[in-house]
């Protein structure tokens, strides 16, 4: 704890204590959710790529593809079922690097109020 810190503890009544704890402890699951979420959709776009790279990959002979503004399926033109669908927003960059970079500054924040709140913080 620095100096300055320590400072402002002594200052602080214990229920400001209280509530700054509890305000991070809000914030800190908030975080631990907008982690989950971003995690999740990039596994969901992480599946479509496979499924797509594996599609492209292997003969092309009984696929047709429906291509629309917003997404790309690949359909068995035997039963005209979908094979996989790659969504237009997965092969946007900026969107992507936008994730990426949310997803690394919420860890980062995730272990700055884990390391400030110490063993209440865990879980």
């Amino acid at each position: 704890m620095t100096n300055a810190t320590s400072a402002v503890r002594y200052f602080m009544s214990q229920e400001s204590e209280k509530a700054a704890m509890w305000d991070k402890l809000q914030e800190l699951q908030k975080t631990r959710g907008h982690i989950r979420l971003l995690e999740d959709e990039l596994r969901g776009l992480a599946a479509s790529w496979s499924e797509m790279g594996r599609v492209l990959s292997c003969s092309l002979s009984g696929v047709n593809f429906e291509v629309t503004p917003n997404e790309i399926s690949a359909v068995n033109e035997h039963n005209n079922n979908t094979i996989c669908t790659l969504l237009g927003k997965s092969l946007n960059f900026e969107n992507l690097s936008r994730a990426l970079t949310d997803l690394q500054d919420s860890r980062r924040r995730k272990a700055e109020l884990e390391n400030t709140l110490g063993p209440s913080g865990s879980s």
